[in-house]
């Protein structure tokens, strides 16, 4: 339990509305924040129809004390026009609310500007609304108890699970009780700044650094109770928090949070909640509403929350608009008056013909791509067009990555090759789109090529033909927009699995000496598995793990029934690869087949995904080839079956 005093103000209360709606979804419900931007003195007094005004929120969500507008003439005083409308709130002052409950006055705050109330105003203390020549001085009501509401609907859409039923939380029946009867039942929620723990601040600073962001704001949210009514110039509160086991989503509103976060706006600005135990953070959903107020959606637990936003990095360009001075040499770009802007890597790009691309500069300062067309017209990599296919990357990205977006031929897959040891690059953020982060100069080849090639970190490949889709529309695309998207999964298999396909293919061939199991198949962006379209087919191709012999060495499928198909597959011995085609996936073997009859099931005593016969062909899109696992020891014996951990990405 926390008492409050009267007379004190409560720690930096943030002003927030809620509401649970009957979906169980909260809908945004009270409050406005003020937009627009300062004026400035000489513009302002030019405007024959300009007029000044004291906008006053009483921040009270139940409509007992309206809003007021209050017209102010320059060279007045904030006192002086409060005294002339006989507004004379002082601290101290209680008010009883429509629900019932009281709330005792601790002052007015103009937000993060601090006007003082005895200054005589002047044009430039006020922000242009944008509206009929109207300029304001936004002043907001504090109260103990920090005042907005969230309704919880009495719909049986709000789950029965011994906390939430479908009029009131069971543990806060007293709470339910005391503010029932203004219609829906009114919670109130409370949002205060608030210090990590160590756990927490450890969790927070891994997370900003990673992505380069700075921290703005730490907050607890709850929901408080109030005990005490508040008459004596005390309030008893008690705190409750929901938990995501709840089974409630709502969405959170912030008003005037610019201020609160000593920001211009809310733009680039996110917040995550932060578990207790300093588990990962949870980022959050954040939209805006029509007023550009910042809206938490989709919350399902109380509990500490940040907000944070883009680190302050320097920027390459000067006052006019141009780069600022720079040297390049060697394919690096520095500024020698600005040592911390770092190094620039030259990335030239290489396309095939039908092939074209544009860098799109990135969401931050982070991701800045400077083009050619902005040298200095006497370098000799100018260019009087933007994209010719000359950027220089910035080196210090903060883990984030600039992107190239890229179109190719309807009939073609997208080939990409990165200079090795000059960064890295990704195709997470679309077909089209190129992620790339760079450490050195580098070169980037984009080739159309016939077949989509996927590979993954345990060095297993597969291969698709490109093909066109003809949209609904009439539109025509690379299949490969689809098959370039998906993930290969070669999971080794250990368990009941592997021992049911070993004993499969022991009854079905003979001669077996040692087998790997495997459960092979693609999964889509959401990990969904996914299913090879009826006629269609594409070639696996894999390492020979560890201890088996390329002599005799064959690829079966093992159906749910047991059937066993022998894939036909053929061994590269000079890669150390073992490649086959399918049209479905499940689970395959492994086999080394010899004239000896089939033998028993058996443990390996290591990792089968290791290489042991070369290295996997560079074939295809050659930046997305890794070598991954080491080498382990496979099993002699007749029979025997490898088996491993099942490991699903």
């Amino acid at each position: 339990m926390r008492r409050w005093n009267g007379a004190a103000r409560r720690v930096a209360p943030l002003a927030a509305a809620l509401l649970l709606a009957t979906s169980g979804v909260a809908a945004v419900t009270a409050g406005l924040a003020p937009t627009g931007a300062w004026a400035d003195d000489a513009a302002v007094s030019a405007q024959a129809d300009a007029s000044y005004q004291l906008s006053l929120y009483l921040n009270d969500p139940t409509g007992t004390l309206p809003n007021q507008s209050l017209s102010v003439t320059l060279g007045e005083t904030i006192d002086e026009v409060l005294a002339r409308y006989s507004i004379d709130y002082t601290a101290g002052q209680t008010v009883t609310f429509n629900d019932g409950t009281v709330h005792t006055f601790q002052g007015w705050t103009t937000g993060f500007e601090q006007i003082a109330f005895d200054k005589e105003l002047a044009a430039s203390d006020f922000r242009d609304t944008g509206s009929n020549g109207i300029h304001e001085i936004v002043l907001t009501a504090r109260w103990t108890g920090a005042t907005t509401l969230i309704a919880a609907s009495n719909a049986s859409e709000i789950p029965a699970n011994g906390r939430v039923d479908a009029s009131c939380i069971d543990a806060w029946q007293a709470f339910c009780d005391r503010i029932g009867g203004a219609g829906a039942n009114e919670y109130p929620i409370a949002v205060n700044t608030t210090t990590l723990n160590a756990a927490q601040q450890q969790a927070y600073d891994t997370h900003l650094a990673n992505g380069g962001f700075e921290g703005l704001k730490t907050v607890d949210i709850a929901f408080d109770e109030y005990l005490t009514d508040g008459s004596d110039g005390t309030l008893d509160v008690a705190q409750h928090d929901l938990a995501a086991s709840d089974g409630v989503t709502f969405d959170l509103t912030f008003y005037g949070l610019e201020d609160t976060l000593g920001v211009d706006d809310l733009t680039d600005v996110w917040a995550m909640r932060l578990p207790e135990d300093g588990g990962e953070p949870e980022t959050m959903s954040i939209t805006h509403d029509a007023s550009g107020n910042l809206v938490i959606n989709d919350m399902t637990a109380t509990g500490t929350y940040a907000f944070y936003t883009y680190k302050n990095v320097a920027e390459p360009w000067g006052a006019d608009g141009n780069l600022l001075p720079y040297t390049i040499e060697n394919g690096v770009m520095t500024f020698p008056d600005h040592p911390e802007l770092g190094s620039w890597y030259q990335l030239t790009v290489e396309a095939d013909e039908g092939i074209s691309f544009s860098n799109p500069g990135g969401g931050t300062a982070w991701t800045m791509t400077i083009d050619a067309a902005a040298l200095d017209e006497d370098d000799p990599l100018f260019s009087s067009q933007p994209d010719s296919g000359i950027y220089f990357v910035r080196g210090d990205g903060q883990g984030m990555s600039t992107d190239l977006l890229v179109t190719y031929p309807a009939d073609k897959a997208l080939s990409y090759e990165l200079s090795q040891g000059a960064g890295t690059i990704s195709r997470v953020g679309g077909p089209n789109t190129l992620s790339i982060n760079l450490s050195a100069p580098s070169t980037l080849k984009l080739r159309a090529a016939s077949e989509t090639v996927i590979a993954n970190e345990d060095g297993a490949m597969l291969t698709h033909q490109a093909g066109t889709v003809v949209g609904e529309d009439g539109s025509s695309y690379s299949d490969d927009a689809i098959w370039s998207m998906l993930t290969l999964v070669t999971d080794w298999l250990d368990g009941d699995v592997a021992t049911a396909a070993g004993d499969a293919i022991n009854a079905a061939i003979a001669g077996v000496t040692k087998m790997y199991v495997y459960d092979i198949h693609l999964e889509d962006p959401t990990g969904a598995e996914f299913e090879i379209p009826a006629g269609d087919q594409v070639t696996v191709t894999m390492r020979v793990p560890l201890g088996m012999s390329l002599e005799g060495l064959r690829v079966f499928h093992v159906a749910d029934d047991g059937t066993v198909t022998d894939m036909n597959a053929t061994v590269n011995a000079g890669a150390g690869t073992v490649s086959f085609t399918t049209s479905h996936f499940s689970t395959f073997v492994l086999a080394n087949v010899a004239g000896a009859a089939g033998g028993q099931t058996g443990s390996p005593t290591g990792n089968g995904n290791g290489p042991a016969n070369g290295t996997l062909a560079s074939t295809g899109d050659a930046s997305l080839i890794t070598c991954a696992g080491a080498a382990a020891a496979g099993l002699a014996g007749a029979g025997l079956v490898a088996v491993g951990s099942k490991r699903r990405k």
